[in-house]
């Protein structure tokens, strides 16, 4: 289990961490990146887990090695920084897979921005059928995991519109009480009535 985000500041490189951090590191390494990934706590979204991190992956301007970031979120500061280093492993190797097919990351997730849903097979494919059916498993649990977070956001999205219709009838029976009683109008602070905006679902397997 990767380590716990305790003993990391806000801003840190993923020192001690394991799992999808640590592996991350080391394809930054192999593309040629010269700096480790940076992860910085960022304020979570209304609605959104708890925790929320950036990652930063700084190249060479000018060059193919370009600046990428990603965002996620998660139960914990541990749990957000692994799903943030798993979709930009994704994104890496989308980006280098020319780099990786000859390599023993050619199996590792391919995302391209906006997908919400990793490929796991080389460009050239195998002749391996017990990796053939591993990509097939893997692919099928990003799709998983990938409709439990949109049906995730969806009920999230249904309660907190629940919350806001609820306090716009208490608001409007304190006006109406306000008035029976000849008192100012009360006022408040008009809460957003929209869902927010969609986000990019985490990934994992």
């Amino acid at each position: 289990m990767g380590c716990k985000m305790a003993s990391h500041p806000p801003n840190h490189r993923g020192e001690g961490m394991v799992d999808f951090v640590a592996e991350l590191a080391r394809m930054t390494l192999v593309v040629g990146y010269p700096n480790a990934p940076e992860y910085t706590t960022v304020p979570p979204l209304s609605g959104e887990l708890p925790h929320r991190v950036r990652l930063e992956v700084h190249g060479y301007v000018g060059t193919c090695l370009a600046n990428m970031v990603v965002e996620a979120s998660g139960g914990t500061a541990d749990h957000a920084c692994q799903e943030a280093a798993y979709l930009m492993m994704a994104r890496l190797r989308e980006r280098h897979n020319y780099i990786f097919h000859d390599t023993a990351y050619r199996f590792h997730p391919r995302r391209a921005s906006g997908d919400d849903v990793s490929t796991f097979r080389p460009t050239a494919g195998e002749n391996d059928s017990t990796f053939g059916h591993m990509c097939a498993v893997m692919r099928g649990m990003d799709r998983m995991h990938s409709d439990l977070h949109k049906a995730s956001k969806a009920l999230n999205d249904g309660k907190l519109m629940r919350i806001v219709a609820l306090k716009d009838e208490i608001a409007s029976l304190k006006r109406e009480n306000a008035q029976l009683k000849g008192l100012p109008t009360p006022g408040g602070v008009r809460i957003r009535t929209t869902p927010r905006k969609s986000t990019t679902a985490p990934v994992r397997i």
